[in-house]
């Protein structure tokens, strides 16, 4: 009679916990984990990375003349793009580009080059605008200077500007 108990109390113990199993959900998907760190340190966070490939990261730079020359005497300077005439000044941008050669969305580069200077020659002197990006490059002796932009590990743009 005692087995006989036990046995009952075994099968109403399994019969329990079988019903207890019946009111616990089953996960049927995938889990998706969510990084929340809201910091600006190192390490992910809840902003969209940069993809690899040709669409996400910035791989060169370029530097180009934007906007005409102008001259404080309010004159016409030469119209060639590489030529600025003494004491006018020349906007130059600072572009940097995707591997196809489209310019990056500002939300894939720092808010500022790392750098954006006279490197060579003593013929122009940079003044910053607004935009970090920007500069003006203004025609202080005759000669050849050469101007160089950096962002991140991308390839340096560089510009050579002629001042008459």
């Amino acid at each position: 009679m005692k087995i006989h108990m036990l046995y009952l109390v075994a099968i109403a113990a399994v019969a329990s916990l079988a019903i207890a199993g019946c009111f616990f959900d089953t996960i049927t998907g995938p889990i998706v984990t969510v990084n929340q760190n809201q910091g600006q340190g190192n390490g992910p966070g809840t902003g969209v990375s940069p993809s690899p490939g040709p669409t996400g990261v910035i791989t060169s730079v370029r530097v180009s003349v934007f906007d005409p020359e102008s001259c404080p005497d309010g004159s016409t300077p030469n119209p060639a793009p590489l030529i600025v005439a003494l004491n006018c000044v020349q906007p130059i941008t600072c572009t940097p580009l995707l591997a196809n050669g489209d310019k990056a969305p500002e939300s894939l580069h720092p808010p500022a080059p790392d750098s954006f200077d006279v490197v060579s020659g003593s013929a122009v002197s940079l003044r910053l605008q607004g935009n970090p990006y920007n500069r003006d490059a203004v025609g202080v002796a005759t000669g050849v200077s050469k101007i160089r932009c950096t962002v991140g590990s991308a390839t340096p743009g560089e510009l050579e500007l002629t001042v008459q």
